[in-house]
């Protein structure tokens, strides 16, 4: 994934299972028409540690982004 597209926001939720998460907004690629999407990808930088194998995964809300896997 091109982390590139992205940039990080301000916006942090916790949860009590798995730790603060971080999220990023969509900006899209120089020239690309694309609206931005808000908080559209989140993480948990630091999860608490019953669940450390999460860290720094992504995750995208379905409801606001089109997922295409290519090789």
């Amino acid at each position: 994934m091109d982390l590139t597209l992205f940039e990080p926001t301000d916006s942090h939720t916790t949860c009590p299972f798995k730790g603060e998460a971080a999220y990023w907004t969509y900006r899209g690629a120089a020239g690309d028409e694309a609206e931005p999407r808000p908080d559209v990808v989140w993480a948990y930088p630091q999860p608490i540690e019953k669940v450390a194998e999460i860290k720094d995964h992504l995750s995208f809300y379905d409801s606001v982004a089109k997922i295409e896997i290519s090789e």
